[in-house]
């Protein structure tokens, strides 16, 4: 670990300072909750489907002991949160990943969680903000799993069709993991060191995104 990471701070100090160091501005993890609390305004945030959780369907080996360990450990039922808040007064839809839960990998009950904020910000013409903390398709769900990426993307395509507004804030190393970001309205890049990356909706990507990415996150390094 870099000098830089080595310096300790309290949590109370961590929330005070919205999580980042004011030694060596350094960006500590948040989870989903943390985001809730720093993005929208007080008391403001309803959330969406809380009660729906995964099953076992191919009776893959300890998959629900693993489950409920993460749900102990997060206190979420799956790797995402949905729900709508204000920002300034402003009603927003958002989905916040959760890489503490099972690495933040999409199964069945993610990718539905999310397909449904979506359609919501749709039917109410509202902007939604999604955080894509990503760990890729979760293996004990198989294909089931790998459908939620093509159902998530159809609805986010019809939602920018109609003219939504939406914002992926990345919280990953490496976002060409995450293909949704592909279908955005603008994409805020946040790793341990901060990084902008807005793109407009209409932008074309040519070359690999990947490739892209590396070298503009290179250009626009905040130190």
């Amino acid at each position: 670990m870099s000098e830089k990471k080595d310096h300790v701070c309290k949590r109370i100090e961590k929330k005070k300072h919205l999580y980042v160091c004011q030694s060596c501005g350094y960006h500590y993890p948040m989870n989903a909750y943390d985001r809730v609390d720093m993005l929208f305004d007080s008391g403001s945030f309803v959330e969406f489907d809380k009660e729906m959780i995964s099953e076992n369907p191919l009776q893959f080996p300890n998959y629900m002991s693993k489950l409920e360990k993460d749900k102990k450990k997060t206190n979420l039922n799956e790797a995402v949160l949905t729900g709508k808040g204000s920002i300034d007064g402003y009603e927003t839809v958002t989905a916040i990943m959760d890489s503490g839960f099972r690495m933040g990998s999409m199964g069945s009950v993610v990718g539905e969680k999310i397909t449904r904020a979506i359609e919501y910000a749709m039917e109410h013409q509202l902007p939604i903000i999604i955080f894509s903390a990503s760990g890729g398709a979760r293996m004990q769900e198989g294909v089931l799993s790998l459908m939620q990426m093509a159902k998530t993307s159809a609805v986010l395509k019809a939602f920018s069709d109609n003219g939504g507004l939406f914002i992926s804030i990345i919280r990953i190393r490496q976002p060409e993991e995450c293909r949704q970001v592909l279908l955005r309205s603008a994409i805020i890049i946040l790793p341990n060191r901060a990084h902008l990356l807005v793109l407009p909706a209409g932008g074309s990507l040519n070359k690999p995104f990947a490739r892209n990415f590396r070298k503009t996150s290179k250009r626009l390094n905040f130190y």
